[in-house]
């Protein structure tokens, strides 16, 4: 619980409570907000209480949103989850494939990038 008090507003915080895994809820709220400050570039420096994600708990993998003007894709990949986050140069959304992500993940697990 102190843990997701560090990132969590409390708009978000009542809605994790409202939900019957809030633990599953807290991770993916992370997600969303780690991908938004790395495409941001300002890092997790940044107070994340600051930033107000709370529709995103409600979220299931495959969840795709536009916020902030920012196209955000979630999913999961064995037990983890993740987000992520981007736009192209014309505004489009940026479509990764699961494959692609997939093949991403399992060449971080072998250490091969």
């Amino acid at each position: 619980e102190r843990t997701v008090r560090r990132y969590a507003s409390e708009r978000e915080w009542r809605a994790l409570t409202l939900l019957p895994d809030p633990e599953r809820a807290a991770i993916r709220l992370w997600t969303f907000k780690e991908a938004y400050v790395k495409y941001q570039g300002t890092g997790i420096g940044v107070d994340l209480r600051s930033l107000d994600f709370s529709h995103t708990v409600f979220s299931e993998d495959g969840a795709r949103f536009l916020l902030c003007g920012l196209h955000f894709l979630t999913g999961a990949y064995g037990d983890s989850l993740y987000t992520v986050c981007g736009h192209t140069a014309w505004g489009a959304p940026a479509l990764i494939h699961r494959e692609q992500l997939e093949k991403a993940a399992c060449l971080l697990e072998t250490g091969l990038i």
